[in-house]
Parts: structure tokens; C-alpha cells; sequence
């Protein structure tokens, strides 16, 4: 098993490389705060996204470097670990997908109703 300052290297370069989507995580809830009184419900659906993700993220990095670890002390076989890491990838599939669920729904909530009505079911225009 790693030692406990190698262990802390390896994360601190694990979330080096996702800094990125950390950013970006960073960003949104940032800017949901700036915009929180002009639209206080697609704010607070995009903090959930993001937050959700946010833990995915960083969640399952630290879960997967605590199955590596549990993998080199227990001498796991292929079978097993390949069974792990397919229900943590499907789990983290599902959360994450949630995440984009609730950002999808903060683009498209709070939005006015057009008075002319658009797109294939419009009625047919006078000029033609």
C-alpha cells in the first residue's frame, strides 16, 4: 500500500489533471452566484449540476485511488477488480448524467413565453 505522502502526491497530480473541469466547476458556481438575483432558479439548478459533477469528480478519483490501493494489499484477481471498476463506472455514469440532467433543465426553466408561436407547429404565414 502507498504511504501516506505518496498517496497525497498522487492525488494532488491526479487533480492536476482534471484542473480543467475543476475550473470550469469553479467558474459556474461562481457565475450562478453573480446572476443569482436575476434568475434565482436556473442559479440554483446550475449550483446543483455543478456540484453534483463536482463530486463525481473529485469522488470517484479518490474512491478508484482507494480500490487501486485495496487491489495491491489484497492481490485481487482480474475478475473482481474488472466487476469493480465496472459498477463504479456505471454509477458514476449515472450521477454524472444527472448533473448534465440538471444543467439541461437550468437552460431551458425560467425562459418567457414567446407571443408568436415558432418551429413546425407555427400556423402558416399569410405571405405565402
Amino acid at each position: 500500500m502507498a504511504t501516506a505522502p505518496n498517496f497525497i502526491v498522487q492525488s494532488l497530480m491526479r487533480l492536476a489533471w482534471i484542473s480543467p473541469m475543476l475550473l470550469f466547476y469553479l467558474l459556474a458556481m461562481i457565475l450562478s452566484f453573480v446572476y443569482w438575483n436575476r434568475h434565482p432558479r436556473p442559479c440554483l439548478l446550475v449550483l446543483l449540476a455543478v456540484g453534483l459533477m463536482l463530486f463525481t469528480t473529485v469522488g470517484f478519483m479518490v474512491l478508484q485511488a482507494y480500490i487501486v490501493n485495496m487491489i495491491v494489499k489484497n492481490r485481487w484477481s482480474s475478475a473482481q477488480l474488472s466487476y469493480v471498476f465496472a459498477a463504479i463506472g456505471l454509477v458514476r455514469s449515472i450521477i454524472h448524467a444527472g448533473g448534465l440532467g440538471l444543467l439541461l433543465l437550468a437552460v431551458f426553466t425560467d425562459r418567457p413565453r414567446s407571443a408568436i408561436p415558432a418551429g413546425p407547429a407555427a400556423p402558416e404565414s399569410p405571405m405565402q
